[in-house]
């Protein structure tokens, strides 16, 4: 008999603990538990400003390269124009003198023809190279203008996220009267 009196005695001190522990809430598990909520709230909206910040950050990045790539677009077609004319002028003088075998009376001629000839090759010499840069300024507009544009994109869509984010928290935040 003293065994159930005694089951019994620690029954009934488990269940009156036990409805202490899971009584109603007072005021101040209330108050935490919307600061807790509060804070998530907080804690959103402030992951949402970051992006919309990084956001930013990459767009800015994204148009200056951009703005990059297409100076450079603009300066490798100015040098493929100036290098077309410089080639087409220097095989214009070249064939120009080529055709027609000069008869050289002295060696100040051949001199004279030899100097003729060594501009006219290093105005081709150039007109090739300025070619050559043209054309690698335009690839590298032409990268630069894609990651531009691929940054503005990754930007454009981390300031919509980051606004979205900062939407719902601001929205899920209660206003009270005293506000």
């Amino acid at each position: 008999m003293k065994t159930i009196y005694r089951n019994v005695s620690i029954v009934l001190v488990c269940a009156a603990l036990g409805a202490c522990a899971s009584g109603p809430t007072t005021f101040a598990d209330r108050v935490q538990a919307e600061g807790e909520s509060k804070i998530a709230i907080a804690e959103q909206w402030e992951r949402g400003n970051k992006a919309v910040a990084k956001g930013e950050s990459r767009l800015n990045k994204g148009q200056k390269l951009v703005s990059k790539g297409r100076a450079d677009l603009l300066k490798g077609e100015e040098l493929k124009s100036s290098g077309t004319i410089s080639v087409q002028s220097s095989r214009n003088a070249y064939a120009a003198l080529a055709p027609f075998p000069q008869v050289a009376d002295n060696s100040a001629e051949v001199e004279e023809l030899a100097v003729r000839l060594e501009k006219i090759a290093q105005a081709w010499k150039q007109g090739e190279e300025e070619l050559e840069k043209g054309n690698e300024l335009l690839l590298r507009g032409n990268q630069r203008t894609a990651e531009g544009e691929a940054e503005i994109a990754a930007g454009q869509q981390l300031i919509e996220t980051g606004r979205k984010l900062m939407r719902t928290a601001e929205q899920s935040y209660p206003v009270t009267a005293s506000q």
